[in-house]
């Protein structure tokens, strides 16, 4: 892959833990073959990221996610408040309500301005009122 010119790689994490990620994967080890994957990047010495969708399934686990990410030596993580559309629309009941949305994009500004890898939002198009927001109020 490096030699391919494949800079990162992708690897989707959404549970703090084996038994979360795999329930919300609904695939019994799961997150051990995410975790071998990031070995296995590691040790090609290959960076990768983590890929996190929030749900009310795991939306009390995202600090704890990120700071799995940070503990796996990602370089990145990024999050992605699901869209219940496409592949995504058999998870419609689990969407966050409009007040966890604003916490949580809320908190992710805030974690962003001093997260020592990068820390992205994505498909969340209302991030770009609360950077908006914090820059008029100086934070």
């Amino acid at each position: 892959m490096i030699e391919s010119g494949i800079k990162r790689v992708s690897i989707s994490i959404d549970g703090k833990d084996a038994q979360s990620h795999d329930a919300f994967r609904q695939e019994k080890g799961a997150f051990a073959g995410a975790m071998t994957g990031i070995d296995a990047m590691k040790e090609a010495g290959m960076e990768f990221q983590i890929n996190t969708t929030i749900t009310t399934a795991n939306l009390k686990q995202i600090k704890d996610i990120l700071e799995l990410t940070k503990k796996l030596g990602a370089a990145a993580h990024h999050i992605f408040l699901l869209v219940p559309t496409g592949r995504g629309k058999d998870l419609a009941g689990q969407a966050i309500t409009a007040a966890d949305y604003e916490e949580t994009l809320m908190w992710f500004h805030q974690e962003s301005m001093s997260c020592e890898i990068q820390f992205k939002a994505t498909c969340a198009p209302h991030y770009f009122r609360i950077m908006h927001q914090n820059k008029i109020k100086g934070v």
